[in-house]
């Protein structure tokens, strides 16, 4: 604007600097008018002018977000008239002026590979048959700032098949396979393994073997099994050992056969018998008495006595046995004689006096009682030899006896 404005001729820049006075002229003159008439009601701040307000404008915004997200775009901010110039105040600017543009690049754009063409196909590589053929492309130009990757070398080839004509083809049999599981674990068994047609033959090729040549067999051995023992049955039982009453019998089985390679063990011997007890009929059973016991203490200390003693029965006849004896004849008594119970002397009363031996001379004439005795030295006299003292003092009362001692040992002396 400020270039055509200096490019007009000069009457016409007069002709407008006069108009652009007077409207101020006239702006001015009315807002001092409507100023004094809106005053009229306040005469202690009556006033003729106002103070000019210039044109307020806000800050410039941040930057907008480019336009473009790769190669050349543009960016803007902008500011706004936050208050307009008053009373002859500082005029805003023009519009344009309250815009700013400017050029951004924030990263290249991607760009992505070219690929040629595909080639035409290439001869078949076969001239009967299956063959195959190609194609090939090339790139023209690899990718850029990220854009999208050329295609790996092998997919910038392509290969198909091509058939001119058919070939003759041969029987295809597949190798033998791997030989099967032996079919016992142990001892011999048998292995197999196949083999099978891949390809029939077509168009006059030679033909497959005979179908029994598809399969082997083959005898195999891992390891000798284990054999357990033999044991042959049990024998009958044999007789019982008693025709009555509890007896054994018992049965046999041996060994047939020891175990090998690992096999279940034989038995122990004992494992080998077996008893077990047995009864044909019941045993006659004779009463079973006990045998006497001791002789009781004799009934009386001295003289005659009896003493007893007993037995029992121990086991009732059964099953037609002897059978016990009579109750009396379980018990037996006998006299008995501990010694001879003491007696006392007993003695009559004394007779009258006898008359005196001699009616002359020397005779008895002395007469003294001892217990029942007469002393008398002619008495004693009577009886010098000693053989037959012991036949006198057999007769004599104790008593008499010690005196008869003791005079007879006097007259010995003598």
């Amino acid at each position: 604007m400020v270039a055509e404005a200096q490019n007009e001729p000069h009457d016409v820049r007069w002709k407008r600097k006069c108009l652009i006075t007077l409207l101020t002229l006239f702006i001015g003159v009315t807002s001092v008018i409507a100023m004094v008439s809106v005053d009229i009601a306040k005469p202690s701040s009556l006033t003729f002018l106002r103070k000019p307000v210039s044109c307020e404008i806000s800050e410039w915004s941040t930057w907008s977000k480019c336009s473009q997200s790769c190669d050349i775009g543009n960016q803007q901010r902008q500011r706004y008239v936050v208050k307009e110039a008053q009373h002859g105040g500082l005029s805003c600017p023009e519009q344009d002026s309250l815009k700013l543009v400017r050029i951004c690049n924030q990263m290249d754009c991607p760009v992505n590979c070219t690929v040629s063409d595909w080639s035409s196909w290439s001869e078949c590589s076969q001239s009967c048959g299956n063959g195959t053929q190609e194609r090939r492309r090339h790139i023209v130009k690899e990718n850029q700032h990220g854009g999208l990757s050329c295609p790996e070398n092998n997919a910038l080839t392509e290969m198909r098949i091509c058939t001119l004509m058919d070939c003759q083809v041969d029987c295809e049999v597949s190798d033998w396979s791997s030989w099967s599981k032996c079919s016992q674990s142990c001892d011999i068994g048998n292995q197999q393994r196949q083999r099978y047609v891949v390809k029939e033959a077509q168009h006059g090729g030679l033909s497959c073997p005979e179908q029994d040549s598809f399969e082997e067999i083959r005898i195999c051995k891992q390891m000798d099994c284990p054999v357990n023992c033999t044991v042959s049955d049990w024998s009958s039982w044999s007789q019982c050992s008693q025709s009555c009453g509890n007896g054994t019998q018992e049965r046999r089985r041996h060994i047939v056969k020891e175990n090998q390679h690992g096999g279940l063990s034989c038995p122990q011997k004992s494992a080998l018998e077996e008893i077990k007890t047995c009864k044909l009929i019941d045993c006659q059973v004779d009463c079973n008495v006990s045998g006497w016991s001791t002789w009781s203490k004799c009934s009386h200390s001295c003289d005659i006595g009896n003493q007893k003693r007993q037995r029992h029965v121990i086991k009732e006849a059964q099953h037609g046995g002897l059978s016990c004896p009579e109750e009396q004849s379980m018990k037996e008594m006998r006299t008995c004689t501990m010694m001879d119970c003491p007696m006392d002397c007993e003695m009559s009363e004394w007779s009258s006096w006898s008359t005196c031996s001699q009616s002359c001379g020397d005779g008895v004439n002395i007469c003294n009682e001892r217990d029942g005795f007469v002393e008398s030295d002619v008495y004693l006299k009577e009886f010098p030899d000693t053989q037959n003292v012991p036949l006198l003092l057999a007769v004599l009362t104790p008593m008499d006896s010690q005196w008869f001692r003791s005079k007879f040992q006097t007259n010995a002396n003598r």
